[in-house]
């Protein structure tokens, strides 16, 4: 894997939080703090590596790049999400708000979406941002969580969900919104979803988990990783027990794998 340990661990102190350090001003306009970007790797135009997923003549697989899809701050090119990911390759997965994007796009490519002749096969959510309204236990100890503090995790929310909408929206909170719509999970793949014990967001992920299987889908659940919200991107040892996890998932999903 790519040195994770190159991303400083968070610091407990809410000012250098830089979730903490969105402003938003009365006339609607958002400042956000710099995050700086990784460095070009080369000079030439184009960068590319083949890669031999699966040698087999008769079945395909398909994976893309570990990616956060950040809803507000941060993108793929920020130097702690590149760092996590080299060398290409690795088991990835969508992370935070991108497994909360994938988990949206996998309902949606249910619903009668055509993808051709492509298939989803499984879905990859690690640590899915997902909210609501009323507090769970581990959002109302998070007042002082040094990775995602929960007067953060609120303003994010604010920032991301359509004007008026609460955390109850379908985007944040879809094991809510959609309770009563069983028939929108139906063709959903089968379900990696990961998850740290010291996460605000986890007991989210895990009635994720319980809802999703209510409905019926396959999941394989592994919420119980030590440490915070991106632990893998501070510890190695959290990020090879994630990436072990993928891999395992990855290679009992079948012939097509999209995450």
């Amino acid at each position: 894997m790519g040195d994770v340990t190159a991303a400083a661990p968070p610091s407990p102190d809410k000012s250098s939080n830089l979730f903490m350090q969105i402003a938003v001003h009365p006339d609607g306009t958002i400042t956000r703090p710099f995050v700086p970007d990784a460095p070009p790797s080369a000079t030439g135009l184009v960068l590319s590596r083949d890669v031999p997923l699966d040698t087999s003549p008769t079945s395909s697989r398909h994976r893309r790049r570990r990616q956060s899809s950040p809803f507000v701050l941060f993108s793929t090119g920020n130097v702690f999400y590149h760092a996590s990911v080299r060398p290409w390759p690795r088991p990835c997965q969508p992370s935070s708000s991108g497994g909360n994007m994938a988990l949206n796009a996998g309902v949606r490519a249910c619903r009668g979406l055509d993808l051709g002749p492509a298939a989803v096969r499984g879905l990859v959510l690690h640590q899915p941002y997902l909210g609501g309204v009323a507090r769970t236990p581990s959002e109302e100890k998070s007042g002082d969580d040094a990775v995602l503090p929960l007067e953060a995790n609120d303003k994010l929310w604010s920032l991301a969900l359509p004007a008026g909408a609460d955390r109850d929206h379908e985007f944040s909170n879809p094991a809510k919104s959609m309770a009563a719509a069983a028939a929108a999970l139906t063709g959903l793949p089968r379900c990696l979803v990961t998850g740290s014990d010291g996460d605000p967001l986890i007991d989210r992920q895990r009635e994720l988990v319980a809802w999703l299987r209510g409905h019926g889908v396959e999941v394989v659940a592994k919420t119980d990783f030590a440490g915070s919200h991106a632990a893998e991107l501070f510890v190695k040892e959290t990020a090879d027990e994630l990436f072990a996890a993928v891999r395992a998932f990855v290679s009992c999903a079948g012939d097509v794998v999209h995450s």
